[in-house]
């Protein structure tokens, strides 16, 4: 599979069109900040890979949904994506599903476009809605995030880690949702 340069509207990259899995080790690291402060460090920049150069081709292990080239073979080895994701991760589980198969993910930097983020469930009629209804929007897109990450890691990660390790991550999980 392969994606482009995903920008957002201020010409920043978008950092989901070039991430690592969300392993247990990288989403501490994000969600503690660690990634942030020792972006470039291999250790605590798991998740978003800050160490590769977003300015050369090259291998990555998740691409965003929002730019996504899959030759149809791969589609009939690995299926298409998993419909019970509502919304969210369904990328990240196709992006496993692709390398568990042996095929690779692959960044260009070469092609880009613009990707206008948090758009999903918003349409022209909600510019009208006050801030309450948009804060259910919201909350309800937080929610449906923090669900397919526990989703996903139920899929992939459960019978992979120790009992101990499932804990505290449906327990940071669980904390994450009522946040």
């Amino acid at each position: 599979a392969a994606t482009c340069r995903i920008e957002l509207p201020d010409g920043k990259i978008d950092p989901a069109c070039h991430r690592g899995f969300p392993t247990p080790g990288n989403a501490l690291a994000y969600i503690t900040g660690l990634e942030k402060l020792f972006p470039k460090s291999k250790l605590f920049g798991g998740y978003h890979q800050g160490w590769q150069d977003y300015f050369v081709p090259h291998e990555v292990n998740v691409i965003s949904g929002a730019f996504f080239f899959i030759p149809g073979k791969v589609v009939d080895k690995v299926g298409l994506l998993d419909e019970s994701f509502f919304m969210y991760g369904e990328d990240i589980d196709w992006c496993y599903r692709i390398k568990q198969a042996g095929f690779e993910i692959w960044f260009n930097p070469e092609v880009k476009i613009i990707h206008y983020k948090k758009q999903s469930g918003r349409d022209k009629r909600e510019e009208g809605r006050g801030k309450r209804e948009e804060g259910n929007i919201r909350q309800k897109a937080e929610y449906h995030f923090v669900y397919t990450m526990e989703q996903f890691y139920k899929k992939h990660y459960v019978s992979r880690y120790p009992k101990f390790v499932n804990w505290l991550v449906f327990l940071a999980i669980n904390f994450w949702k009522r946040i």
